[in-house]
């Protein structure tokens, strides 16, 4: 605006300033969780991950844990939970009626075989209902022993389901289907006079009031729906609403559990399980969980789709368990395609995966073949893409893995010859081995398709800044000192990148470590279009020293 007044008038213009990179090392992981948001959530560190999805998500995702203790940034897990069924175990008393079970706290195969549970110090057939008894839960190393346990009054100490589900990270406690009833009727109420009052709202759970004063709770439910809803009133305030509530006796507990959850610290209202009167405490008997089921390749699917919504992972992490089949082509080629698509659309990723328990190395081999890509990692022996993901996300982008010693290993499933890590490096499988002096390491960062993680995550890093720098660039006139200023600033991060040691000059210095040009056609012009040329030499890591000595007289 041109000034009327004699005067001076300024106007300031500011430089860009690119933004900061996006910090290496976040690591995505789908997987089975124990609880936790439903569309994922981010976590720091492993007491997060713990308070976010639950303890027995260490023993349903164990990939998580040695993520973390190798140096990952940060991880965003995202459960593929929906479809995989938790294992379980049936209890009978001395009448032989069923009278509880137990189910792991996380679904998935992990239990199967793997998770005991033993009751011992029972008392005589002959014995009342109150009579007590002590319930003990193995897992691989891991032991619960919980003593003095009884089935009779739910308001005494040690009665079983508080106890279990209230202190056990392995396994929940829930009744018989045959003692567990369905969804109450629309409308019911129940009504409440005094504090500690328990009513029963269905068979197998009791509500408890815990409020000193009178109240009631009312059953509601939308036409046509199988879930139903819990309106808490104190006297003729409705003061809260449980909604949703499923509950199911064929079907796993999941829905029974929540209720109890959900009411665990309410000020007015509790839930518990009980069983019927006339219940008699479990024969001893020792026997192991069976029936879990791992999830769906479509929950998987989901899971990565939700992940398309984080573009600042740079690692993707799959955790697949049971025996081989041909779900693990299936979901491991999902993640490779995914990293793929979110590369060209500059969030760039690399995926790993971990080689199936048992299988043999010819299979293997043929498994890394089907995965051949630039953008997926095949972790070998079976168990490791953990703790290969986090200590790759530990490392500098323009570090190679390659000899690099990962923690939380104490014992390796297979421990291959010479002759077969040969085979397994052939095949661009990435193994991790015992060495004496260095301890559990990387043999060679390698993708499936042979090529140098480090060279691919350089890459990477050049991708994401040239994409964060030329953003800022976009409405700006398209003159020639916008296009000398975006080369500008595309020169100074390449520059850095020189600076940090991830790319480098040729070997005889007569081609320098990259190249930049920004241009515009006539064409280009009219149509409101920078052309930009990069060429860049990541440096790649030395993976072979050949030496000769000579031997004088």
């Amino acid at each position: 605006m041109a000034l009327i007044i004699p005067g001076v008038q300024v106007n300031v213009v500011k430089e860009v300033v690119p933004p900061p990179a996006n910090p290496s090392g976040i690591v995505g992981i789908i997987g089975i969780t124990d609880q936790g948001p439903a569309k994922g959530a981010r976590a720091g560190t492993w007491k997060e991950f713990v308070d976010l999805f639950g303890a027995a998500s260490a023993y349903s995702l164990p990939e998580a844990r040695p993520v973390f203790e190798n140096g990952a940034f940060e991880a965003v897990i995202v459960p593929a939970s929906t479809s995989a069924q938790r294992a379980q175990l049936a209890f009978q008393d001395s009448a032989g009626d069923v009278v509880f079970r137990l189910y792991a706290r996380a679904a998935g195969t992990w239990a199967n075989g793997a998770l005991s549970a033993e009751v011992t110090n029972a008392r005589s057939a002959d014995q009342p209902a109150e009579a007590l008894f002590d319930l003990v839960l193995r897992y691989k190393g891991d032991e619960e022993v919980f003593r003095n346990l009884q089935v009779a009054d739910p308001a005494a100490p040690g009665y079983l389901f508080s106890v279990i589900n209230g202190n056990s990270t392995l396994a929940a406690a829930i009744p018989a289907p045959e003692n567990l009833g369905t969804a109450p009727a629309t409308g019911l109420e129940i009504a409440f006079d005094s504090e500690g009052q328990r009513q029963s709202l269905v068979a197998g759970i009791n509500l408890v009031w815990r409020s000193s004063t009178a109240g009631k709770v009312v059953v509601a439910r939308e036409d046509g729906q199988t879930t139903f809803d819990l309106q808490i009133y104190s006297g003729d305030q409705l003061v809260d609403q449980v909604a949703e509530i499923v509950l199911d006796a064929d079907a796993e507990p999941d829905g029974t559990q929540a209720l109890v959850a959900a009411l665990a610290d309410h000020p007015v209202l509790g839930a518990e399980l009980v069983l019927p009167s006339n219940s008699l405490p479990p024969l001893v008997r020792s026997a192991v969980f069976s029936e879990g089921t791992e999830p769906s390749v479509a929950a998987y699917l989901d899971a990565l789709e939700e992940l398309t919504k984080e573009s600042d992972v740079d690692l993707v992490l799959a955790s697949v368990h049971g025996p081989y089949s041909s779900v693990y082509d299936q979901i491991y080629s999902a993640v490779r395609d995914h990293c793929a698509a979110m590369s060209r659309d500059a969030k760039n990723r690399i995926g790993l995966g971990a080689a199936p328990a048992g299988l043999p190395l010819e299979e293997l081999t043929t498994l890394a073949q089907k995965l051949n890509s630039d953008r997926f990692v095949l972790t070998a022996p079976a168990g490791l893409a953990g703790a290969v993901a986090g200590r790759i996300a530990q490392l500098a982008y323009f570090q190679s893995p390659t000899y690099k010693k990962v923690g939380g290993v104490s014992s390796l499933e297979t421990d291959y010859l010479p002759s077969q890590l040969n085979t397994l490096l052939k095949a661009h499988v990435l193994p991790v081995d015992f060495d004496r002096q260095l301890g559990f390491i990387i043999i060679h960062g390698i993708a499936t398709s042979g090529e140098q993680i480090s060279v691919t995550r350089v890459q990477d890093y050049a991708v994401r800044g040239v994409k964060a720098i030329s953003d800022l660039f976009i409405g700006r006139l398209n003159n020639e000192l916008a296009r000398l200023a975006l080369r500008q600033k595309l020169t100074e991060f390449l520059l850095q990148m020189e600076k940090d040691g991830a790319i480098v000059p040729s070997t005889d210095g007569t081609d320098p470590a990259f190249k930049v040009n920004v241009y515009s056609s006539q064409a280009d012009f009219a149509q409101g279009i920078v052309r930009v040329d990069i060429a860049i030499r990541p440096v790649r890591a030395i993976d072979y020293v050949y030496a000769t000595i000579l031997v004088q007289v």
